[in-house]
């Protein structure tokens, strides 16, 4: 209920009285609220004559005369009437009408008057307005019936079933839709009316599409219609990019692996190419989306065969075909084989005077094995003698000694081979330079050779005249090759250099090659070795524990009858299981040498070795020397002859490593590591030093620390311990040069490769 009061302007009736027409309207609805079943309402008026609120009290006013009221409703009358008390009114005249409710809210205005026929004669009026409210409507049923139908792949048409009724009318529309890359429902249109159909014309290719559908009224929104599954847009799908990829198995099938194909497809159509036809009658084969592989037996196996797939959407729309795979054949004829030998061609020959062995492989274009192989030959302008096919899954064949002729300088061969597949091979086909194989000789008598080194003549005949143009030989003993030589173009002797031995017995084995490229038949040649020695050298050693050096001393005596005279002496230390030779070389047959950096802390075994002019060696049994000794030495300069040594306080912090890292690998749980060659020895030696007023002489200074600090690698360490390392230094530091008398300083060095 909606009610409304106006009250005009008091106008003076008599001596202190003021009076106004009050004109009130009050709307109501047929069950007292607004209902979505009211379609009009009443409006209830009343106009009244009131004196105003400050008036003397007991004064009475009082009029008669007409009145009237006008607007949404209107009446008119005479009305007699009398107001005393202050503020007090009466009722002049009231009424009601009937009012429609709209679609939209709406006034309603009236106006009164009363007229005061008596001593004043003026007009009391009065206007009010109220507003009516629009009707309201109850919820939409829900729409019923919604389908959608594919027009194209940007376009389709949608309709539903409304239901409008005057209760609930239907002045709006919302469609929405769920596609393959939305995921969810999106707002698709919304729309004033209640049209029952609607085109959506934003589809795209390759997605899916589900609709649904709402109408509603100004007061409700009715609950969501759905398309059913069977009434869902599919649009054609995209057509796949890559190509399908074939490829024979070992039962002579044909498996196919399919690419990827476009989501919304449930199907994959393949397409069969034979011989380079295309089938477009209807696919070879149909498989579910998904599908990895798929593999064909029946197909001709004489024939070639290609794939092509498109994609197949739940409503049968197909995308074009994709790329066209690779071409397989399960039997085909092979391909020609390949030449394995004999080599050919510049500087390549055979013999024709000797057994030939030609071998090969056959190579398939659909993985059958060899059945059979034919092979043919001609020299000059002759025609091709053939051995016919010869059943056989063998890869190499004799051509017999004689089959070709020397004099003819070379032979054209003809290769086939045959598969599963009734045709042969394409042909392969070299020609082969045809040679007398050349002769060696180890010019040698076999007497006894008379030196610790061997060199031996030797001698070179081709029946083609062509010179050598390579060579090799082996020294053998006890069937062990103890050396080996070879070179190119042409030679006159053998010279080995290893040492050959007295009393021992050795085979020279030579061969050579000549201008064709046909090596000569190995020749051997047995050699006795028996020579003089020299006389045996003495040595003598001493050790210094104070300047960390050994003092070798030799002399060798006069040769005695049988004894060769003897030219030089080298002398050599022990150095883990090999010999070091000292002094640079051959030393004359008596004299004095020293060794500066001699392994300390151990026993060092040294030897002399007399070398004759023959040549020939006598060897002396070595002298061992033991080193003790307190100091630390580090050599440096020329010859390891400088030396800085320390004994105060030693220690030395060795660290080492080796290059490593650590992977992990697919499909294990822990790190794989992977060890490089690469290895780092270091160490730091920790020592004291004497101030200059205070150092003993068998201590080094600090000056001659930082000395081998700058020297250059290698530096020798050497320590009372045995360890003994070629480094490089690092720079040195001094704790505290005010320390009195001694002080701490640290040399830090790495391990280098260096080797005597």
């Amino acid at each position: 209920m909606v009610t409304k009061t106006e009250t005009g302007s008091f106008q003076t009736i008599a001596s202190y009285n003021r009076v106004a027409a009050r004109l009130t309207l009050e709307v109501r609805f047929p069950g007292g609220a607004l209902d979505p079943t009211d379609t009009q309402c009443t409006v209830s008026w009343e106009l009244r004559a009131v004196k105003h609120g400050q008036d003397v009290n007991g004064s009475s006013v009082s009029g008669s005369d007409d009145w009237f009221v006008s607007g949404g409703a209107s009446a008119s009358g005479n009305r007699s009437w009398s107001l005393s008390s202050p503020g007090a009114n009466t009722l002049i005249a009231s009424g009601s009408t009937t009012v429609s409710l709209g679609t939209s809210s709406k006034s309603f205005s009236m106006a009164g008057r009363i007229r005061d026929a008596g001593p004043s004669g003026k007009d009391l009026t009065v206007s009010v307005s109220v507003t009516i409210p629009r009707r309201v409507y109850a919820k939409p049923a829900t729409p019923t019936g919604l389908a959608a139908t594919r027009v194209s792949d940007s376009r389709a048409n949608l309709t539903a079933d409304f239901s409008p009724t005057s209760t609930a009318p239907i002045t709006r529309v919302e469609w929405g839709r769920s596609s393959l890359t939305s995921g969810g429902w999106e707002p698709l249109r919304s729309l004033s009316g209640s049209s029952e159909s609607y085109a959506d014309t934003t589809l795209e290719p390759s997605s899916f599409y589900r609709y649904r559908v709402r109408v509603g009224n100004a007061d409700h929104w009715s609950d969501w219609e759905y398309d059913d599954a069977g009434s869902s847009i599919w649009t054609t799908p995209a057509r796949s990019t890559s190509a399908p990829t074939a490829r024979r198995d070992s039962q002579q099938r044909v498996v196919l692996t399919l690419p990827p194909v476009a989501a919304i497809a449930d199907r994959v159509a393949i397409w069969h190419i034979e011989d380079d036809v295309l089938d477009t009658s209807a696919p070879i084969r149909t498989v579910n989306a998904g599908t990895s592989t798929t593999t064909f037996s029946d197909l001709n196996n004489t024939a070639t065969h290609a794939f092509s797939v498109s994609a197949i959407a739940p409503n049968d729309l197909q995308s074009s075909r994709s790329p066209v795979s690779n071409t397989v054949q399960l039997l085909a004829p092979p391909l020609a084989p390949v030449w394995l030998g004999p080599e050919y061609g510049a500087g390549r020959a055979v013999d024709a005077d000797e057994d030939t062995v030609v071998q090969f492989e056959h190579l398939p274009v659909d993985s059958s094995v060899q059945t059979a192989y034919e092979w043919e030959w001609k020299q000059g302008a002759g025609l091709y003698v053939s051995s016919g096919k010869v059943a056989s899954t063998e890869s190499s064949f004799v051509v017999p000694a004689g089959t070709w002729d020397n004099a003819a300088g070379s032979v054209t061969v003809r290769l086939f081979t045959w598969g599963a597949h009734a045709d042969r091979s394409q042909v392969r086909q070299v020609t082969l330079n045809l040679s007398s194989r050349p002769s060696v000789l180890i010019d040698y008598d076999g007497s006894p050779w008379p030196s610790s080194l061997l060199e031996l003549p030797v001698t070179f005949a081709d029946p083609e005249g062509s010179g050598m143009s390579a060579w090799r030989a082996w020294l053998m003993r006890d069937e062990d090759v103890v050396d080996e030589v070879s070179g190119l173009g042409h030679t006159d002797s053998v010279a080995f250099g290893e040492v050959v031995h007295d009393g021992a017995q050795y085979v020279v084995r030579f061969t050579a090659r000549d201008g064709a490229g046909l090596w000569a038949p190995e020749t051997s040649q047995v050699v006795p070795v028996q020579y003089a020695l020299p006389p045996t050298s003495v040595l003598e050693a001493v050790w210094d524990p104070v300047e960390g050096v050994t003092t070798l001393s030799w002399s060798t005596p006069a040769p005695e009858e049988g004894q060769a005279e003897p030219v030089a002496v080298l002398v050599q230390r022990a150095e883990l299981g090999r010999w070091v030779t000292l002094g640079g070389g051959q030393l004359p047959t008596e004299g004095v040498v020293t060794d500066t950096i001699t392994p300390t802390g151990t026993v060092v075994a040294f030897r002399a070795v007399t070398v004759s002019s023959l040549p020939s060696e006598a060897v002396a049994e070595p002298v061992e020397v033991d080193t003790p000794t307190k100091f630390v030495f580090l050599n440096y300069g020329p010859g390891f002859s400088r030396m800085a040594r320390f004994w105060a306080d030693l220690s030395v912090a060795q660290g080492y490593g080796r290059q490593k890292e650590l992977k992990d690998a697919a499909g294990r749980p822990d790190p794989v590591e992977f060890a490089g060659s690469r290895r780092r020895r270091t160490a730091a030696l920790s020592t004291k030093v004497f101030a200059p007023n205070r150092r003993p002489d068998l201590s080094s200074s600090f000056e001659e620390l930082i000395a081998v600090s700058d020297a250059a690698a290698p530096v020798c360490y050497r320590d009372p311990e045995g360890l003994r390392m070629f480094v490089s230094t690092g720079d040195v530091d001094e704790a505290d040069h005010l320390r009195k008398p001694q002080r701490p300083v640290t040399l830090p060095m790495t391990r280098v490769g260096w080797r005597e």
